[in-house]
């Protein structure tokens, strides 16, 4: 870490060191590091784990979850997102995703939504998928490859990703430290099984409506979009306050 170079440099108290920390609620111990000039923690949570970890409250700032600038701007309408990615405009949607590498179950939750969002009695589709295969070209072509009985998209590595976000009405992700915090919080369900999974999808897609209404109203309440923007001022004023020093930074995310 970058505290260890620093320090054999001896350069801890004229360089600003601190640490970004973007899990919401579990986080390794070696985060909290007790010579950090500042530690940026995007939850209460996480602020009282480096609290307990030793950290002094001038050293631990709460501003919320950093995320890129155009994640928080207003997006188009979903039905205009929807048509440009080829989407049905009625049908409500999932995004299903596993990261850059497109890792995970993927497949195994995609072939179980394709048969969960069919009504069989109706003879038609309650929902529809956008997925996300990141660098996976193998994952892609499968996908691509299967007859499925509802509407699919299938993509690959996406750089709009938040226009992924505004055309559907909930996420299917890998299991992160976040899990925790957003279940306790109400902004969403855990679950490792593939049928599980999509079972609460169409639930949410028809039934329990209401459910995912909530939760994404919970979720805005969570929402702490101006904190990339406060942890990059507050970077800033400690610069500026070791006066007579050249601006450098060492940061840990």
């Amino acid at each position: 870490m970058s505290h260890f170079v620093l320090r054999a440099k001896g350069l801890l108290k004229k360089i600003v060191f601190t640490t970004v920390i973007t899990d919401l609620s579990t986080c390794h111990p070696t985060w909290f590091h007790k010579l950090v000039t500042r530690c940026y923690c995007p939850s209460t949570e996480v602020a009282k784990r480096a609290s307990k970890a030793g950290l002094k409250p001038s050293q631990i700032k709460v501003y919320g979850l950093p995320v890129r600038p155009t994640f928080v701007k207003s997006i188009r309408p979903k039905v205009e997102l929807k048509r440009e990615l080829g989407m049905d405009d009625d049908l409500p949607a999932v995004l299903l995703m596993g990261g850059g590498e497109g890792m995970g179950p993927i497949e195994a939750t995609a072939r179980a939504l394709g048969n969960a969002l069919y009504d069989d009695n109706l003879g038609e589709p309650i929902g529809q998928i956008l997925i996300i295969c990141g660098r996976n070209k193998k994952l892609a072509n499968r996908l691509l490859a299967i007859d499925w009985k509802i509407p699919v998209q299938v993509k690959g590595f996406v750089t709009k990703m938040e226009e992924c976000m505004g055309a559907c009405d909930c996420i299917i992700t890998k299991e992160v430290g976040n899990v925790p915090y957003v279940v306790e919080n109400g902004c969403g369900k855990f679950s490792k099984a593939p049928k599980e999974i999509a079972n609460i999808v169409a639930q949410w897609f028809g039934p329990k409506s209401d459910e995912l209404r909530i939760m994404s109203q919970n979720a805005l309440k969570l929402a702490r979009p101006d904190a990339v923007f406060k942890i990059v001022h507050d970077l800033h004023e400690l610069v500026r306050q070791r006066s007579g020093l050249v601006p450098q930074y060492s940061c840990v995310t």
